[in-house]
């Protein structure tokens, strides 16, 4: 009879020995996270702060400096275009005069039809510029709305 409980007990130790014929699930998660825009949420805020004290205003400083950085840039961006217009358009009127110099000289030589060719591309230029400036206005205009 003891015979028989030992070998209930091996049976037993063999069966406990051995793996279940199901496989294994493992499931693996990664969590990231990040943000958009100068400054982070208030969570990681929190967590930078903990990590080192006083990181926070740290953070706030540089997107304060950015900031007025940014805007220095535009207007000077912004000025160097209206410097840019006024230039441009100093140019044009003196080269309209400088043309319209010389075709009433060459009215006062008698070439009459150098002084028409020297007249009409010069009014026809103009036209043409002031035209392609409306036609810029316009399509910025557009791409703005």
């Amino acid at each position: 009879m003891s015979n028989d409980l030992s070998e209930n007990s091996s049976q037993n130790s063999i069966e406990k020995i051995q793996p279940p014929n199901q496989v294994a699930e493992r499931e693996e998660y990664i969590f990231a996270s990040g943000w958009s825009g100068p400054l982070p949420p208030p969570q990681s805020l929190e967590a930078f702060e903990q990590i080192l004290p006083g990181s926070a205003s740290l953070i706030f400083g540089e997107f304060v400096k950015e900031a007025e950085h940014r805007r220095k840039q535009e207007d000077r961006e912004s000025r160097f275009r209206v410097r840019e217009g006024h230039i441009g358009q100093v140019l044009a009127g003196l080269f309209s005069i400088a043309a319209f110099g010389v075709t009433c000289y060459a009215l006062y030589l008698g070439a009459f039809k150098t002084a028409v060719v020297i007249g009409t591309t010069t009014v026809i230029s103009g036209i043409a510029a002031f035209l392609n400036k409306e036609q810029k206005e316009k399509q910025a205009n557009e791409k703005s709305t």
